[in-house]
């Protein structure tokens, strides 16, 4: 954003943004994604949280990071809540406590390491590609979940 001559300042004030839709719009997105089905829900969300990372690539004003703000907190707030409950609807009785370990480990280790390897990124090559491994990971990583979520539900017996 400097490098935009954007005032740094203004990146602490997308955080404000950020916080403020979060405390105000987490009712109404609540309520929205209380009337579709959860892996519709989850699957908006995630991609509109890695959509927000595509938007990064491009916003060369502040409105366009204004925007991957919105959508990424949109996202955010619509997937994150329901995914440990997605993850306990795909999981078999005897496998659901090792599944969200699983899911906790994985976040952990992302924010663990994603700093050190985002600033790796951003150093040898650059922001663009950060972002743009950012989003298609996310983006892989829920079609991986389709996946497994689709075979259960073609195969309802191997589901208890």
């Amino acid at each position: 954003m400097t490098s935009l001559h954007i005032p740094f300042h203004y990146y602490s004030l997308l955080w404000t943004i950020n916080g403020l839709l979060i405390v105000f719009g987490q009712p109404v997105v609540t309520h929205f994604g209380a009337r579709f089905a959860l892996p519709k829900v989850v699957m908006l969300g995630v991609t509109m949280f890695a959509a927000s990372f595509f938007c990064l690539i491009y916003a060369q004003t502040y409105a366009g990071f204004v925007v991957a703000m919105l959508v990424l907190t949109i996202g955010e707030m619509l997937g994150n809540p329901l995914i440990p409950v997605w993850v306990d609807t795909l999981a078999s009785a005897d496998q659901k406590g090792r599944l969200q370990g699983d899911l906790n480990m994985a976040i952990s280790l992302g924010r663990a390491f994603g700093p050190l390897i985002g600033g790796l990124l951003v150093d040898f090559f650059s922001y663009g590609l950060l972002f743009s491994l950012a989003g298609g990971s996310i983006l892989v990583m829920l079609l991986g979940v389709l996946i497994v979520w689709r075979r259960q539900n073609l195969h309802p017996s191997t589901h208890k």
